[in-house]
């Protein structure tokens, strides 16, 4: 997608080309790269201006060879790649940043203050297994009663958890949770359980302490992008 960012600076009208993959806007970051559009009052347009610099936000390294020619016409240009990991494709584009997944804070939009039934402690296992065994039984055809009673015997899988955090319902049944497990856990799934209220084991810091770090990391990353912008 292209858009055209302007801003007036004085007397002085400041134009710059913005391309944004697609993919960034549906993927599990998009409420961030909706609001840094929303934020830069950016203008969708048909085609870029080769007379001004060009800032992109792609998902990967192919987006930039599936818009090879429309980046061969502008000569100024700022790319950020997020969370791909493939080889550099384009080793002559010194203006390439890569940012992890990590390194991309959470949007306000993707979390919400729950409202805590129950203080009970859910043990989650970061673990294939558990998740494969989780799906199974959900999409088999028990009922709903029976389906909770033989998910409340086994761990809850990560993915169950996240869809608990993601959900719109407000009320949460319970209070504190667990990890177990040798796979690396997400720091991300950990603050957005924080953000929720819910707590972490072993992990002291409060909600009040993470949605201000939540709340500057954020501004930081809305002010390094504003740089090419």
């Amino acid at each position: 997608m292209f858009f055209q960012y302007s801003n007036l600076v004085g007397d002085q009208e400041i134009l710059r080309n913005v391309m944004v993959d697609e993919k960034l806007l549906n993927g599990v970051n998009g409420f961030l790269f909706r609001e840094i559009i929303s934020d830069f009052s950016l203008k969708q347009c048909e085609e870029l201006s080769p007379a001004h610099p060009t800032t992109i936000l792609a998902a990967s390294n192919s987006y930039m060879t599936e818009n090879s020619g429309n980046l061969h016409q502008v000569i100024e240009k700022k790319i950020f790649v997020f969370d791909d990991k493939t080889p550099l494709l384009h080793p002559r584009e010194g203006c390439i940043e890569y940012i992890d997944d990590e390194s991309i804070p959470l949007s306000k939009s993707e979390w919400r203050e729950k409202i805590i039934t129950n203080d009970k402690i859910v043990v989650v296992k970061n673990s294939k297994i558990v998740d494969g065994l989780a799906n199974f039984i959900i999409a088999t055809r028990l009922p709903v009663r029976i389906k909770r009673k033989i998910l409340s015997r086994i761990p809850m899988s990560v993915n169950k958890l996240e869809r608990e955090i993601e959900r719109d319902v407000v009320f949460i049944p319970f209070g504190t949770v667990k990890f177990v497990g040798d796979r690396t856990l997400s720091n991300k799934l950990v603050r957005k359980c924080l953000l929720c209220g819910i707590s972490v084991d072993g992990i002291p810091a409060s909600r009040k302490e993470v949605q201000n770090d939540a709340e500057q990391a954020v501004r930081e990353f809305k002010e390094k992008i504003l740089q090419y912008v």
